[in-house]
């Protein structure tokens, strides 16, 4: 009987909720391989609209560092726009730095969480660059199937911004509106019922003891 009370008890503290992630953009993971190159040499960025006013919890992008040493320092920035297919950078929003870990042929999401940059409702563009001199070999941002934002672009220290529409970046940006998901799932109802049924039955079943009168 102990034991099916502890085994209740347990499924009982499982109940409570938990806050998931909710991401007011997400084009979903991009590939496993090809791409845009990220590096000293070629920066990426993307465009993305806000329909209201958010704070923003994380911005990350897919991407991987072709590398198994070292790892690649990159600068995410978030820029105004201004009806351009290229960010622009007259209009700082937010800056702040990652790092991509040596991750061979495996990419991910990499980028900043825990954030607090409030944006109003309007068109931005999200950049990732890689400012640091000393960079061997270079990143990429493997492609989502669709293009899922309005424009990309792409930097070089020759020819500035330029925008190309086929990059298909994955981006997700995390809001701060995070949702209550139950842990009780319904199969953790159907066997605290048959705990409990299990429970009641030996309880009915125990064999009643007799008083011994002396």
């Amino acid at each position: 009987m102990q034991v099916l009370r502890a085994l209740i008890a347990v499924l009982i503290l499982a109940a409570g909720p938990v806050h998931a992630q909710t991401y007011v953009v997400d084009t979903g993971p991009g590939g496993a391989s090809g791409g845009a190159t990220l590096g000293e040499d070629q920066w990426l960025a993307a465009k993305f609209t806000l329909t209201q006013a958010e704070t923003i919890t994380s911005i990350e992008g897919w991407m991987v560092y072709l590398n198994s040493i070292f790892s690649l320092p990159v600068d995410v920035v978030i820029y105004g726009d201004a009806g351009l297919d290229e960010p622009n950078t007259g209009d700082l929003r937010y800056e702040d730095s990652f790092t991509v870990l040596p991750s061979g042929f495996s990419p991910g999401w990499n980028g900043v969480t825990g954030i607090s940059l409030d944006l109003p409702a309007g068109t931005y563009w999200v950049a990732f660059e890689v400012t640091a001199p000393s960079v061997i070999g270079s990143g990429a941002m493997p492609p989502t199937a669709a293009q899922e934002l309005p424009d990309y672009a792409f930097w070089t220290p020759t020819g500035g911004w330029s925008g190309n529409d086929g990059l298909n970046l994955g981006i997700r940006l995390g809001n701060g509106a995070a949702q209550e998901v139950p842990m009780f799932g319904a199969g953790r109802w159907v066997l605290l019922a048959v705990l409990l049924a299990l429970g009641s039955a030996r309880l009915i079943r125990r064999p009643r003891t007799e008083e011994v009168v002396r």
